[in-house]
């Protein structure tokens, strides 16, 4: 049921795909199909492609990606699956949850129980050995035989030890998200294996037509195979036989594509150029040198203007490809809307980005950090900070006082050390240890009205410190807020006086 269409992608397979879908629809316009694609700016380009350049109606027409598929699936069965879906940062938190609790099983892995940088490592290790379907307990047998003994005991006993910690942790990793009943969106892909041969959806389509994929997980392999099986499906592989270019997915096409066909009609090789693939128009290339990222972009906006106005090019018909867009987030839309250039772009800005969020996950980090001071001062110099929610009297925060403070204190981290301001509630705080007699040296002013010791109700001392350890934040209102007198002896040492 399966029928394969192979050849590079311009113009050939995108050719192949709109005269596949023109004949689908030319004796029903209203006919179902659906068109999967291995990610989302594929899925636009080929939208862009039958809608806008071609003209045709796209009625009834579903595009998916390969997780959208699964997703549609499961949720077409009532499973419950697509809900408990969570996020990276969450399975690798629960890496380091599994570090610590199993560190007695893993003592060569303790020294990375408190390095975020090797959770998210550990993390990809695991996430692919899962896609790939590796069964563990399989694997450990088979380092138990004397061939595969040998072959990697070549490589030290290290390397073999290494290996059988990683399965073993690995197996645990499993164990700990059947038990919480967790999945990433990997995952998906498994379960609507088993609802494909009763898919209503599926059996509605008149056809299922896979579009420009050349490599899929074990997952994603296992996923495919049982749709083509169930319903009358075209694929669309991006091939070139013996070119260089397509070496890759032609390893992988002839290892796990090939022998799906039943019959050799079912398949479809598109006579390409003489000329190897991307070679059709051969174009000088030119390299500039520039100074930073705002140059670097402000040539490239300049050269998609020369474009536009001298050689007639469509913006929608001239892309920017780089090798990472991280650090361009913020430079790429400024210049390209200085120069009115519009664009359409997967980039995004990081979320810790925003100084309010950015404030959000100092907040929540202080507590593991230890409150160290640097994170303390940061805290406190956020405009974000409102301290006055949980001490009325407070209306802003003092950082250059908290700052003169914890250092004269010599305080670096923890809780202990931050309750030594607690001594000088009722007094100011010295500048130096010289002070004699009178005490008329310069001090920090007194962080409280009420004097120290018996007479400082627990409740202020409660506040005193609850002002560190629990914090409200809410976006900052417009105030009138002058200079606190720094020899003011009354009043908190964060105080600020209002006009």
């Amino acid at each position: 049921m399966l029928r394969i269409v192979t050849g590079p992608f311009h113009s050939h397979l995108e050719q192949a795909l709109v005269d596949e879908v023109q004949q689908l629809k030319a004796a029903d316009p209203l006919a179902p199909l659906a068109i999967v694609v291995p990610s989302g700016p594929l899925g636009r380009r080929l939208k862009w492609l039958l809608c806008i350049e071609q003209r045709l109606a796209l009625l009834n027409v579903h595009f998916l990606t390969f997780h959208q598929l699964a997703v549609r699936l499961l949720e077409e069965a009532g499973a419950g699956a697509p809900s408990r879906v969570r996020p990276e940062f969450f399975f690798k938190e629960l890496i380091h949850h599994l570090l610590r609790r199993l560190a007695a099983d893993f003592p060569a892995w303790s020294g990375l129980i408190e390095m975020p940088g090797a959770w998210a490592a550990l993390w990809t290790t695991l996430r692919d050995l899962k896609d790939a379907k590796v069964e563990a307990d399989r694997v450990l047998d088979a380092l138990s035989q004397s061939d595969l003994a040998d072959a990697v005991g070549r490589h030290g006993p290290v390397s073999q030890a290494a290996l059988r910690s990683l399965l073993n942790f690995y197996d645990a990793f499993l164990a700990q998200k059947r038990s919480m009943e967790v999945f990433d969106q990997d995952d998906l892909a498994s379960f609507a294996e088993a609802c494909v041969p009763a898919s209503d959806f599926l059996r509605r389509q008149r056809r299922v037509l896979y579009y420009g994929f050349y490599d899929l997980t074990q997952i994603q392999l296992d996923f495919f195979q049982a749709v083509v099986r169930a319903s009358p499906a075209t694929l669309f592989f991006p091939l070139v036989r013996d070119h260089p270019s397509f070496l890759f997915a032609q390893r992988f096409f002839e290892r796990y594509i090939h022998g799906l066909v039943s019959k050799e009609g079912d398949r479809l090789d598109l006579p390409s150029d003489s000329r190897q693939p991307g070679q059709s128009e051969a174009r000088p290339c030119h390299v500039v040198n520039v100074s930073g990222r705002e140059d670097e972009v402000a040539v490239v906006a300049k050269d998609i203007l020369r474009l536009v106005e001298e050689q007639g090019y469509a913006v929608q018909d001239i892309g920017v490809v780089a090798r990472t867009f991280s650090g361009y987030e913020t430079v790429l839309p400024r210049v390209f809307e200085q120069h009115g250039i519009p664009f359409v772009s997967t980039m995004g800005r990081a979320l810790a980005e925003f100084p309010f969020i950015k404030a959000a996950m100092q907040l929540l980090q202080l507590r593991v950090s230890g409150y160290r001071r640097d994170h303390m001062m940061d805290l406190l110099c956020s405009p974000f900070m409102r301290l006055s929610y949980i001490h009325p009297e407070v209306s802003a925060p003092r950082p250059d006082l908290w700052d003169l403070a914890s250092r004269r204190l010599g305080i670096a981290k923890g809780i202990e050390e931050w309750r030594r301001l607690t001594a000088f509630v009722g007094e100011g705080l010295p500048l130096r240890d010289d002070e004699e007699g009178e005490g008329t040296g310069p001090r920090i002013p007194a962080f409280l009205n009420s004097p120290p010791g018996p007479t400082m109700s627990p409740a202020h001392r409660r506040s005193l410190i609850a002002s560190w350890t629990h914090h409200h934040m809410t976006r900052p209102q417009p105030s009138q807020t002058s200079r606190t007198n720094c020899t003011r002896r009354s009043g908190t040492v964060w105080r600020s006086s209002r006009n």
